[in-house]
Formats: structure tokens, C-alpha cells, sequence
């Protein structure tokens, strides 16, 4: 598992995804490098206007109850998120 990963390496939180949550993206070439602005489906006030944002309540955040009960003491979870990072 990650947590035992990072922990035996000496890290003091262990990275993890919620399952479910995530952003639509359009389609990205398979290039070696590839621009962030690739695969974009939002561009303008019209497209952000029709974009079908995820409902955050149908993610699988019992994921976080459980790692949480397995992580050593003083150990931290860096919830990663389409784009961002969440502290826990």
C-alpha cells in the first residue's frame, strides 16, 4: 500500500485519489509532452456555462475514514484531486 510506501521511506503523509471524483476532460494527444491547455473543455463563459461539474457526493470519501485508521502516528494524507491537492 502507499501508506506503508512512504512511510518505510520516510515521508510523514502519504498521497492518495478519491474514487469517483474527478473532472470530464476532452480528448489529448498521446505526444511525449503535451500542453495543459490540451484536452480543455471549458474555453469560454458559454462552454463553463454547459460543462457538467461532478457531484462531490458521489465520490467515495469513506476511502479517507479508512486510510485515517491505518496511518502511523503523526502520519498526514495529501488528498490529490483533479488539479489541486487537499491537506487532511
Amino acid at each position: 500500500m502507499v501508506i506503508d510506501a512512504m512511510a518505510a521511506a520516510g515521508y510523514d503523509y502519504a498521497t492518495c485519489h478519491v474514487p469517483g471524483f474527478g473532472f470530464a476532460t476532452g480528448e489529448r494527444d498521446a505526444l511525449s509532452t503535451v500542453s495543459l491547455n490540451e484536452g480543455a473543455v471549458i474555453k469560454d463563459w458559454e462552454s463553463f456555462d454547459r460543462y457538467v461539474w461532478p457531484d462531490p457526493s458521489s465520490a467515495g470519501f469513506s476511502i479517507l475514514e479508512q486510510a485515517a485508521h491505518y496511518l502511523p502516528e503523526g502520519m498526514k494524507l495529501m488528498v490529490m484531486g483533479p488539479a489541486v491537492c487537499w491537506k487532511t
